[in-house]
């Protein structure tokens, strides 16, 4: 049986989105699918450029910006003065117009049509246009609409974030406190105390809380961990260890070496670890070392290229060697 997808025209565009990113996900599963997805949003028709805009992240130069405004203003007046000259069924001088279930006629129809074509026309222009603006080194253009886009060196980052010294040792700043109790039936009088009085003074749960705005990082790419759980079974990759979370699945944190706010580009599993929580909080806070790390990628074979061990980089992370274990496809 065939699945029919059915999109109403002028559709939520936040809805389509949606549709979008989940059929380039199952289309094309370990693969960059977000271009696919961009694809399959327009033919969805998908029109409304300035939501896609903020939701990508991306940035509209203020002379492109002035440019859309004349050309939606043109496409509008079309628009008009097309409805105007429109002459409806039911008027003695109509001619015979053949009217579809919804009312709209045929000459209706081509028009907007028409729009469709203008809009996809309007975005090609705004791709040459911008093609032929001076590039810097720290600007790129978006296949989608020609906007720029600020990137960033992911090589130098991937060294700096394998490259984080740090001490090593815990410091000893003073004497731990051993915790011997003198007078126990004291302590435990004072403490029962110091406990009913803060109940007497809690306040309302409202009181606790308040309001805030604060900008939020769009979601990770389900597709990294999906993928990182079926290389590794859940196991980290530099001490194998893991655990069953309750209903069944191995726990591991999908780990990216060099974070995910730098870039969207970043989203991939090729930039992502599989660890336990132990390796993970020892990356995030601890110090990580490995100069060459580089050298030792570039010089990693498979086995199909004559490698003899399985690929693995060698650092030093808190101070202690180790090895962070790759999967060939990894």
């Amino acid at each position: 049986d065939e699945n029919i997808l059915l999109v109403t025209e002028g559709g939520d565009g936040r809805k389509k989105n949606n549709v979008a990113l989940t059929l380039a996900r199952d289309l094309m599963p370990n693969r960059a699918y977000k271009e696919l997805s961009d694809w399959i949003e327009l033919v969805l028709g998908e029109n409304d450029w300035e939501w896609r805009i903020k939701q990508k992240g991306w940035h509209v130069p203020d002379e492109v910006k002035k440019w859309l405004k004349t050309q939606v203003n043109d496409v509008s007046g079309n628009l008009s003065a097309s409805n105007s000259n429109t002459i409806l069924p039911d008027s003695p001088k109509s001619p015979n117009i053949p009217v579809k279930n919804d009312g709209i006629t045929a000459e209706r129809s081509e028009t907007h049509q028409k729009i469709n074509q203008d809009t996809i026309s309007t975005a090609i222009k705004i791709e040459k246009a911008t093609s032929k603006m001076p590039k810097e080194s720290h600007v790129s253009h978006s296949p989608m609409l020609g906007q720029h886009v600020n990137v960033f060196n992911y090589k130098d980052k991937f060294i700096d974030f394998f490259n984080r010294p740090g001490k090593v040792a815990i410091d000893k700043t003073s004497e731990s406190d051993l915790g011997i109790v003198s007078n126990p039936d004291r302590r435990r009088e004072k403490e029962a105390e110091r406990h009913q009085d803060s109940g007497k003074n809690e306040p309302a749960p409202q009181e606790r809380r308040g309001k805030t705005e604060r900008a939020i990082l769009e979601g990770p790419d389900e597709q990294v961990r999906k993928t990182l759980g079926e290389w590794y079974g859940g196991k980290c990759q530099i001490c194998d260890d893991t655990f069953p979370e309750k209903d069944g699945r191995p726990f591991f944190i999908a780990n990216y070496i060099v974070p995910r706010k730098f870039a969207r580009q970043v989203d991939t599993y090729a930039n992502a670890l599989c660890l336990c929580a132990e390796h993970f909080a020892k990356w995030q806070h601890g110090a990580v070392e490995a100069d060459d790390i580089v050298d030792q990628i570039m010089s990693m074979k498979t086995k199909v290229e004559g490698g003899l061990e399985n690929l693995q980089v060698r650092i030093k992370l808190c101070g202690d060697k180790c090895v962070i274990k790759f999967n060939e496809k990894h």
